[in-house]
């Protein structure tokens, strides 16, 4: 079994502070389900979120992890102090949809060529990040279907791993889902490719058709694939596509900082891009039903 020991950040949006800091209150998730304050004094019961954190992977460019360059960047040593212990090595997120199936952004990979480049790693957590080449690497066996394109228009991918995931119990779309205010939903993902990250407080914002909604999640690059879950239904009602980079810029060193924002002004950031789980989910039908077809 996978071990559940990650970083989580709680972010309370509808704020825009003048800091990633002030977002966030930082935790660590251990197997039990609670997160402890990196300063130690508060500890949460977060076991809500924990069994779901197994179910996603980290999407990796062999040839750039091989040769210890990160896809995205890092952050500077200042803005992120928890993630100094880490090399960024992901360039997107995604999760399990079936025992060896992956669904991830269509841009992250758009192509067979993109396939065969990549590997896909559970497990990749503040524990399993130390020593990520430790991890069991999946492939890609078959690009089963993707789609790219810019504005409200479908950007998935399913992909076909080389074997079975054992253990961990695959995420379920959420196939009716009409997205309210009134819910809460919780972001899972690698931030420029570092160690797991969880976002309590994701806002839903509005509907862009069938396919795609905007949310304010505070994402950044690599969160493209990452799931958006209900927290009462634990089903996935949302997956990450695009994001507004509104915190996150580079300072002369190379190396990301969080960008200055005025309270309560969403004018650096008007929000995040989705896929709906409900178009998702059709989609899903469709694969299951020509993979039925094929099997027989």
């Amino acid at each position: 079994m996978l071990k559940y020991t990650f970083l989580i950040f709680l972010t309370i949006l509808g704020h825009s502070p003048h800091a990633l800091g002030d977002l966030m209150r930082r935790y660590l998730l251990s197997s039990d389900g609670y997160g402890q304050s990196l300063d130690g004094k508060t500890r949460e019961d977060l076991r809500n979120i924990a069994p779901l954190a197994a179910a996603t992977t980290v999407v990796v460019d062999r040839e750039q992890w091989e040769s210890s360059q990160s896809s995205h960047g890092q952050y500077c040593p200042e803005a992120v102090p928890a993630y100094q212990d880490y090399r960024p090595i992901g360039r997107c997120s995604g999760f399990l949809i079936a025992e060896d199936i992956v669904v991830t952004a269509g841009h992250c990979i758009n192509d067979l060529k993109a396939c065969e480049e990549s590997s896909f790693l559970f497990g990749y957590d503040a524990e399993g990040g130390k020593n990520p080449k430790d991890l069991d690497h999946y492939r890609c066996r078959e690009l089963i279907r993707t789609e790219s394109a810019h504005g409200p228009e479908a950007d998935f991918a399913f992909v076909l791993l080389d074997r079975p995931v054992l253990g961990v119990k695959p995420l379920a779309l959420a196939r009716a889902s009409i997205p309210s205010k009134d819910r809460s939903y919780a972001l899972l993902g690698y931030p420029l490719g570092y160690p797991l990250s969880v976002t309590e407080g994701v806002d839903f914002k509005f509907l862009m058709g069938e396919k795609q909604a905007v949310v304010m999640a505070d994402a950044s690059f690599g969160h493209s694939g990452s799931p958006i879950i209900d927290e009462t239904t634990k089903e996935v009602v949302f997956m990450l596509v695009r994001g507004s980079n509104r915190q996150l810029v580079k300072d002369e060193r190379g190396c990301f900082v969080e960008r200055e924002c005025e309270p309560g002004l969403e004018a650096c950031g008007v929000g995040e891009n989705v896929m709906r789980g409900s178009y998702l989910a059709g989609v899903w039908e469709e694969i299951q039903w020509f993979l039925r077809l094929e099997a027989e």
